[in-house]
């Protein structure tokens, strides 16, 4: 979490750092949030951080808050690693909301 500290407080913006299977961290002014991955058999991660970054984009431009928008990012990015293809691969919001469950739990560090 240091490095990410210390990128962060060169960005002194919202940092997200995706992880692959461990998930990914984001860090703000006051705190980083870890977000863990899902565990999914995957077969091709072609795609998967297009998937994270434009899952969460939409998120936060409909209003949510960066760790909510990061477990729906989380869902999508699990999803994209289930199917062969970069793109085609890409779930849609309605496949979001019926295939993974929403219940990702953020751990919340002050730093």
């Amino acid at each position: 979490m240091k490095y990410g500290r210390e990128l962060y407080d060169k960005v002194g913006e919202l940092l997200i750092i995706t992880l692959g299977k461990n998930g990914s961290v984001l860090f703000d002014a006051a705190s980083h949030v870890h977000v863990p991955a899902l565990e999914v058999e995957a077969i091709e991660t072609t795609g998967a951080g297009d998937s994270y970054i434009g899952a969460f984009a939409c998120q936060l431009l409909e209003g949510k808050e960066p760790a909510e928008a990061a477990g729906y990012a989380t869902r999508a990015a699990a999803i994209t690693v289930t199917k062969i293809g970069g793109q085609p691969a890409m779930p849609s919001s309605t496949e979001l909301e019926t295939t993974v469950p929403n219940g990702l739990k953020a751990e919340v560090n002050q730093s």
